[in-house]
């Protein structure tokens, strides 16, 4: 029986690591975001399983619990970035505030 390979292992099969910036770029699969934005994904549980998005699951499996109410802010600017050294949890406000969009929207 095939085992179950782990998270890292997963995420580091679907990286290039950007030399320069350090962003881990994800090359599997992406869900693209109609305003903008490219996300990496990643099922989970197998077959059937949930498809959720790469840098959930680092920042989850590396740092831990995302808090109620928060998202991840790419400190990079890169969204198909999944290195968790690059994410932090800010609230919805916030994140759209440090943006694009926020800064379409202070600029008006």
């Amino acid at each position: 029986m095939k085992q179950p390979r782990d998270i890292a292992s997963r995420i580091k099969n679907k990286v290039r690591i950007d030399i320069e910036t350090k962003c881990w770029v994800w090359t599997g699969a992406v869900f693209v975001k109609e305003y903008g934005g490219n996300y990496g994904q990643l099922r989970m549980g197998g077959r059937g399983g949930k498809v959720k998005k790469a840098h959930r699951i680092s920042y989850e499996y590396f740092v831990g619990q995302i808090p109620e109410g928060f998202e991840l802010d790419h400190l990079c600017h890169n969204t198909l970035c999944v290195n968790p050294e690059h994410l932090e949890a800010v609230t919805h406000v916030e994140n759209m505030r440090r943006g694009k969009l926020g800064e379409i929207r202070t600029f008006k």
